[in-house]
């Protein structure tokens, strides 16, 4: 069972992806910020394709790939993921 986030997390998630796409251009072509380009191009097309919404797990796994951008620029970090207890 996927781990499950609190309404909170997944808006903290949202802007933290939110953000470093719209700084993109302004970052250091790097590795990490190609994967997150990537990744964020494919779910976002897997989603519109099946009609759905981004899940949170998604949201999260994204804002992930966002703060290792953000390491790799010496930036500070966007992101701190809270769990809810299932």
């Amino acid at each position: 069972m996927p781990d499950e986030y609190d309404a909170d997390t997944i808006a903290a998630a949202k802007a933290a992806v939110q953000t470093l796409y719209s700084f993109r251009r302004d970052l250091a072509d790097t590795v990490s910020l190609d994967v997150f380009l990537s990744e964020a191009r494919e779910i976002a097309s897997e989603a519109k394709a099946a009609g759905r919404a981004i899940s949170a797990e998604d949201w999260v796994y994204l804002a992930g790939l966002a703060d290792d951008v953000c390491d790799d620029d010496a930036l500070p970090r966007l992101f701190r993921p809270r769990r809810v207890a299932a």
